[in-house]
Protein backbone atom coordinates (compact mmCIF):
# COMPACT_ATOMS: atom_id res chain seq x y z
CA UNK A 1 0.00 0.00 0.00
CA UNK A 2 1.33 3.30 -0.68
CA UNK A 3 1.97 6.07 2.24
CA UNK A 4 0.15 8.39 0.47
CA UNK A 5 -2.93 6.34 -0.09
CA UNK A 6 -5.75 8.25 2.28
CA UNK A 7 -8.96 6.83 3.47
CA UNK A 8 -11.77 7.46 1.28
CA UNK A 9 -14.52 9.84 3.38
CA UNK A 10 -17.43 6.96 2.88
CA UNK A 11 -14.80 4.47 4.73
CA UNK A 12 -14.17 6.85 7.61
CA UNK A 13 -17.83 8.06 8.25
CA UNK A 14 -19.27 4.31 8.17
CA UNK A 15 -15.97 3.36 10.43
CA UNK A 16 -17.05 6.56 12.81
CA UNK A 17 -21.05 5.45 12.34
CA UNK A 18 -20.06 2.23 13.50
CA UNK A 19 -17.93 2.95 16.33
CA UNK A 20 -20.56 5.69 17.69
CA UNK A 21 -23.42 3.57 17.72
CA UNK A 22 -21.16 0.78 19.37
CA UNK A 23 -20.61 3.40 22.30
CA UNK A 24 -24.40 4.24 22.73
CA UNK A 25 -24.83 0.89 22.91
CA UNK A 26 -22.17 0.82 25.94
CA UNK A 27 -23.96 3.89 27.11
CA UNK A 28 -20.97 6.01 26.14
CA UNK A 29 -22.85 9.10 24.65
CA UNK A 30 -20.29 12.00 24.56
CA UNK A 31 -18.01 9.55 22.82
CA UNK A 32 -20.89 8.71 20.76
CA UNK A 33 -21.24 12.22 19.96
CA UNK A 34 -17.82 12.30 19.12
CA UNK A 35 -17.97 9.47 16.45
CA UNK A 36 -21.27 10.89 15.12
CA UNK A 37 -19.80 14.24 14.24
CA UNK A 38 -16.81 12.91 12.74
CA UNK A 39 -19.04 10.39 11.01
CA UNK A 40 -21.06 13.44 9.72
CA UNK A 41 -17.99 15.77 9.04
CA UNK A 42 -16.85 12.80 6.55
CA UNK A 43 -20.34 12.02 5.43
CA UNK A 44 -20.38 15.78 4.39
CA UNK A 45 -16.91 15.77 2.49
CA UNK A 46 -18.30 12.44 0.82
CA UNK A 47 -21.62 13.59 -0.28
CA UNK A 48 -19.78 17.10 -1.78
CA UNK A 49 -17.06 14.59 -3.78
CA UNK A 50 -20.13 12.57 -5.29
CA UNK A 51 -22.07 15.38 -6.22
CA UNK A 52 -18.50 17.01 -7.61
CA UNK A 53 -18.37 13.72 -9.58
CA UNK A 54 -22.19 13.50 -10.74
CA UNK A 55 -21.95 10.35 -9.33
CA UNK A 56 -25.22 8.76 -7.15
CA UNK A 57 -24.67 8.43 -3.44
CA UNK A 58 -25.72 4.80 -1.64
CA UNK A 59 -28.85 5.06 0.41
CA UNK A 60 -27.19 3.08 3.17
CA UNK A 61 -24.77 5.42 3.30
CA UNK A 62 -27.33 8.73 2.93
CA UNK A 63 -29.17 6.64 6.35
CA UNK A 64 -26.29 6.25 8.34
CA UNK A 65 -25.91 10.26 7.49
CA UNK A 66 -28.91 10.93 8.33
CA UNK A 67 -29.19 9.03 12.22
CA UNK A 68 -25.43 11.28 12.83
CA UNK A 69 -27.21 14.42 11.76
CA UNK A 70 -30.38 13.45 13.61
CA UNK A 71 -28.12 12.81 16.44
CA UNK A 72 -26.07 16.24 16.80
CA UNK A 73 -29.20 18.09 15.97
CA UNK A 74 -28.99 18.59 12.21
CA UNK A 75 -32.81 17.60 11.86
CA UNK A 76 -33.33 19.22 8.19
CA UNK A 77 -30.30 18.13 6.94
CA UNK A 78 -31.19 14.66 8.30
CA UNK A 79 -34.41 14.69 6.37
CA UNK A 80 -33.29 15.79 2.80
CA UNK A 81 -30.55 12.65 3.32
CA UNK A 82 -33.48 10.80 4.27
CA UNK A 83 -35.77 11.54 1.51
CA UNK A 84 -32.72 10.96 -1.08
CA UNK A 85 -32.39 7.40 0.65
CA UNK A 86 -36.48 5.97 0.66
CA UNK A 87 -36.25 7.32 -2.80
CA UNK A 88 -34.73 4.74 -3.82
CA UNK A 89 -34.88 2.22 -1.20
CA UNK A 90 -37.05 1.13 2.18
CA UNK A 91 -34.78 1.35 4.89
CA UNK A 92 -36.36 1.16 8.82
CA UNK A 93 -33.71 3.03 10.10
CA UNK A 94 -34.63 6.05 8.23
CA UNK A 95 -38.32 5.89 8.43
CA UNK A 96 -37.89 5.32 12.12
CA UNK A 97 -35.34 8.49 12.47
CA UNK A 98 -36.86 11.03 9.73
CA UNK A 99 -39.96 10.63 12.02
CA UNK A 100 -37.92 11.76 15.03
CA UNK A 101 -36.01 14.35 12.75
CA UNK A 102 -39.98 15.83 11.87
CA UNK A 103 -40.70 15.98 15.28
CA UNK A 104 -38.05 17.60 16.38
CA UNK A 105 -38.70 20.04 13.95
CA UNK A 106 -42.35 20.26 14.84
CA UNK A 107 -43.52 19.08 12.21
CA UNK A 108 -46.58 16.57 13.56
CA UNK A 109 -47.81 15.84 10.12
CA UNK A 110 -44.70 14.80 8.68
CA UNK A 111 -43.32 12.72 11.59
CA UNK A 112 -46.63 11.06 11.42
CA UNK A 113 -45.99 10.35 7.71
CA UNK A 114 -42.40 8.75 8.11
CA UNK A 115 -43.89 6.84 11.29
CA UNK A 116 -47.22 5.16 9.36
CA UNK A 117 -44.95 4.29 6.51
CA UNK A 118 -42.65 1.99 8.51
CA UNK A 119 -42.36 -1.02 6.83
CA UNK A 120 -44.29 -4.00 8.28
CA UNK A 121 -41.90 -6.52 6.88
CA UNK A 122 -39.13 -4.83 9.34
CA UNK A 123 -38.21 -6.63 12.48
CA UNK A 124 -39.50 -3.64 15.03
CA UNK A 125 -43.14 -5.15 15.21
CA UNK A 126 -43.38 -3.06 17.98
CA UNK A 127 -42.78 0.12 16.08
CA UNK A 128 -44.71 -0.91 12.64
CA UNK A 129 -47.69 -1.13 14.55
CA UNK A 130 -47.48 1.83 16.82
Amino acid sequence: MSPFFETPAHRKGEKNFERARAAELRNDFERAKEFFRDAAKAFDAHFAQQKQAGKDIRPSRLAMAGICYTRLGRHQDALNVFDKALSVKEIPDAYLHAGYASAKLEDRAKALHYWTNYPNWADQRIIATA
